[in-house]
């Protein structure tokens, strides 16, 4: 009978053993799991706008993020020539809160201690966007009108910022992306006897759709459905002597003849311009007109047409400080 005893107590402290162990086994298995995929955290800002004249970057330029805007992010498992591999994360929703940027869904970007990514992102999120080789965007025809919040936001709405990251080391967490313009931004100076406030200008001439490669930054203009369409300035500064308008076209060429402004004074006055030659504008570029219009009814476009780069050069970025896990 002792034996008997003896055994099953042998037996109970065995169960007891193997059972200790294999809770212990599946919880440094669990810890495996964990440590082996690690969830990215993005800091991301715009690269530090160019100063123009007195043209309110920090409103009109969008020069800084809001807590609200949302960005689409493409992840490409990257091979070992640095090239794009097999697809693992398709246009994921990412939001601002005001500090940080979190997935606007259940899913959040991971990766892998060993695992190198390729990181494509680009605002305004826009859910239809499924290859990061071709994201459609329209820029507003009305960039003058205010929505219902009171605020610019066809203007704003019509710009394109995008960023990449092809670089960082394997398993890092912390990816730092600075944005920048892939619109082109035509500003008219306007000033002269006949210049008064709550005046109107169109941009006529100009392709206001476009195609954007998110892994080269190449934005092409398609055609557009009218050769007459036009574009409403918006009023950046109502300063006399001069004012300014800015409008936000995708980066085309435009052939001579073709380029016109249309001013309208008041009801009863309008002057119209046509350009005698062509122009070429590029993403991330501003261009500058200046115009005077003095009585009796003289209108005058500078021949010489400013252009400088929207941002700085890219050692006046912001300083990002990515915090790894």
């Amino acid at each position: 009978m002792t034996v008997v005893i003896n055994n099953i107590r042998f037996i109970f402290v065995l169960l007891v053993g193997l059972l200790l162990f294999s809770c212990s086994n599946n919880e440094v298995n669990k810890l495996a799991v964990n440590e082996k995929s690690k969830e990215v955290k993005f800091f991301m800002a715009i690269a530090r706008p160019y100063p123009v004249s007195r043209t309110n970057t920090d409103i009109y330029m969008n020069s800084n993020f809001i807590k609200g805007d949302s960005v689409g992010i493409f992840v490409y498992e990257r091979n070992s020539e640095g090239e794009d591999g097999e697809l693992l994360y398709n246009n994921v929703k990412y939001v601002y809160d005001g500090l940080n940027w979190a997935s606007g869904s259940e899913e959040k970007i991971m990766i892998e201690n060993n695992q190198s990514l390729n990181y494509y992102v680009y605002f305004p999120y826009k859910e239809s966007n499924l290859d990061p080789r071709n994201i459609s965007h329209e820029v507003a025809q009305e960039q003058n009108i205010k929505g219902e919040e009171g605020k610019y936001e066809n203007y704003t709405g019509s710009d394109f910022l995008h960023a990449r990251d092809t670089e960082s080391s394997e398993g890092t967490t912390g990816i730092s992306l600075y944005f920048t313009h892939a619109m082109s931004s035509v500003i008219v100076k306007l000033k002269g006897t006949l210049v008064k406030p709550d005046m109107s200008i169109q941009l006529v001439g100009v392709k206001n759709k476009s195609v954007i490669d998110l892994s080269s930054g190449m934005v092409t203009a398609t055609e557009n459905s009218s050769q007459d369409l036009s574009i409403s300035m918006l009023q950046t500064d109502n300063t006399l002597p001069d004012m300014l308008y800015s409008a936000l076209i995708p980066s085309q060429d435009i052939g001579q003849d073709i380029l016109e402004l249309r001013i309208y004074v008041d009801e009863n006055t309008q002057f119209n311009y046509s350009f005698d030659k062509s122009f070429s504008f590029q993403s991330g570029m501003i261009y500058i007109f200046d115009v005077e219009l003095n009585e009796p009814m003289n209108i005058t476009v500078s021949d010489e047409v400013v252009i400088i780069p929207w941002e700085k050069e890219e050692g006046d970025r912001i300083e990002l400080i990515p915090q790894q896990d």
